[in-house]
């Protein structure tokens, strides 16, 4: 069962600085600030993942210095905070074409969000055939918060359809002249001829029911079915 990796920046927050001479203090001009992370266990602290003690330090033209220190804690995630992944069903977000690779939950998202790192997630798949290469993925995540052992579900429903119709590649026009083959039948009135077959491509099917329809004329133009 993985952990979920969240990757996230602190934010450096405007502090207010006054000095009776140098009215130009900003960060990284005169106002600077480091910082010194603690982490925490579940058992040190199960309700937040870090401390970090923000020391700011402010030094102006004349080389007056001061500091203070700001405390920010990480408030670990918990199972119900969550941000879970959408459902693909054409509903929440579009369904995804059957020309693409099973999708992974590196294409369909994941259970994650911030101060994560207590939180552990596994998923399996049920897959539900529609038809040839289209298919719906019933996809049950279970969650689990290993600072208080609540265990949590989500169900996300993913459609994968066949969105393309077939493309066809008919042949090419053939005349037929009757008394110039040897399949000609009797009174000169049937004849036998073989057509190329029309081409047939599809993105996710291999079988294709492909109806033909043939008709003739006479010499007066006059149809024949």
């Amino acid at each position: 069962m993985p952990n979920i990796q969240v990757n996230y920046a602190s934010k450096a927050l405007a502090v207010p600085v006054t000095d009776n001479c140098d009215l130009t203090l900003t960060l990284g001009n005169g106002l600077n600030y480091g910082d010194d992370v603690t982490y925490y266990t579940c058992a040190q602290d199960p309700d937040y993942s870090q401390l970090i003690e923000r020391t700011w330090t402010a030094t102006d033209d004349w080389g007056n210095s001061t500091q203070c220190t700001q405390e920010i804690r990480i408030k670990r995630a918990k199972i119900n905070n969550l941000e879970l992944p959408p459902n693909y069903d054409d509903l929440d977000q579009p369904s995804l074409d059957c020309s693409a690779a099973y999708p992974t939950p590196e294409v369909t998202g994941v259970p994650g969000g911030s101060g994560c790192g207590s939180l552990q997630t596994l998923y399996q798949d049920k897959v539900l055939q529609v038809c040839q290469s289209s298919y719906t993925i019933i996809r049950t995540w279970t969650l689990h918060d290993m600072c208080t052992g609540e265990i949590g579900t989500h169900i996300q429903t993913i459609k994968v359809l066949d969105k393309n119709p077939p493309v066809l590649t008919c042949p090419d026009e053939h005349d037929i002249v009757f008394g110039t083959t040897s399949q000609q039948g009797y009174q000169e009135c049937t004849v036998r001829v073989y057509m190329p077959w029309i081409q047939v491509e599809d993105d996710c099917s291999t079988s294709n029911n492909t109806s033909l329809y043939v008709w003739t004329t006479d010499n007066n133009g006059n149809v024949i079915v």
